[in-house]
């Protein structure tokens, strides 16, 4: 299993993990949910919370392979070896969380050009049905399994093979590709960029795991805390305009600001580390 983190994969590669995720990924938790239906015949709607993790078995079997056949030598750079230079631990986790709902604020626009699908809207309706299992899908699979493929082993191995830009770029363009609609993609497109640069700044695959499961998590929240509210209401649609073109303002100047210190103070970055093992 140790040889897991000398398994870089070029961008080849790394299309090659988003494919089998959506179409072998998808075949199976296809046929698993058509078996689990057969046999449990009354009120299956919950299934798809489950069912999850499954779609992320055929790629993670292909990694593990991958990985085996792997004779000649090359770098091995941990999925998650932190350094968080002159900011810390404890501060880089804490000022995430108000970055996250920056940049959440300035993607919104994104969201009501675009109209939300039906299928969302029913997957929401089935997310205040069946809260917990929600949660468990939402809040710690997606991000959890999510960030493991597309930071762990393709913003990773991007990197041992290209320019930090481009890998940063490419992997948040596959990110955004394995959510397969667009209302989720451009959004998920331009939070993989932030996470992306996060994790190579950082190294820290638990941090980008966190941000993943807060970004979610706020939305869970506010689901569940305004039930009464239209399910695709946005910041904009409740907010006088002149108040949330202040809000915009602060979210972006926040955004900006913080960025550029953690620019500063993070001392390392993994194509150094990449530079450092050759």
């Amino acid at each position: 299993m140790h040889k897991i983190d000398h398994y870089l994969p070029n961008l080849k590669e790394s299309w090659v993990l988003a494919i089998i995720l959506t179409i072998a990924g998808g075949f199976l938790t296809s046929i698993i949910k058509l078996f689990l239906v057969y046999l449990i015949p009354y009120n299956t709607e919950y299934i798809d919370f489950l069912l999850y993790p499954i779609a992320f078995i055929p790629v993670a079997i292909y990694i593990i392979k991958s990985s085996k056949k792997i004779t000649e030598f090359r770098l091995k750079i941990s999925i998650n070896d932190s350094n968080f230079g002159e900011i810390g631990r404890s501060i880089s986790f804490l000022i995430t969380i108000p970055m996250i709902i920056a940049i959440s604020i300035i993607i919104e626009p994104l969201t009501f050009i675009l109209k939300m699908p039906d299928f969302f809207l029913e997957l929401i309706t089935l997310m205040e049905r069946y809260k917990i299992l929600a949660i468990i899908s939402v809040v710690i699979f997606a991000p959890i399994l999510e960030e493991i493929l597309c930071r762990g082993f393709v913003l990773r191995g991007l990197l041992s093979h290209t320019t930090p830009q481009k890998a940063i770029l490419w992997s948040s363009i596959i990110f955004a590709v394995i959510h397969l609609n667009p209302w989720q993609a451009i959004p998920a497109f331009i939070f993989g960029l932030l996470i992306g640069w996060i994790y190579w700044r950082t190294g820290s695959l638990i941090l980008a795991i966190f941000m993943h499961a807060v970004n979610n998590g706020i939305s869970i929240i506010i689901l569940f805390a305004f039930p009464h509210l239209p399910k695709d209401a946005t910041l904009f649609s409740l907010m006088p305009l002149n108040y949330y073109l202040l809000l915009y303002f602060v979210a972006s100047i926040f955004l900006a600001t913080t960025i550029f210190l953690m620019n500063k103070y993070y001392s390392r970055t993994m194509s150094l580390e990449f530079k450092y093992k050759n």
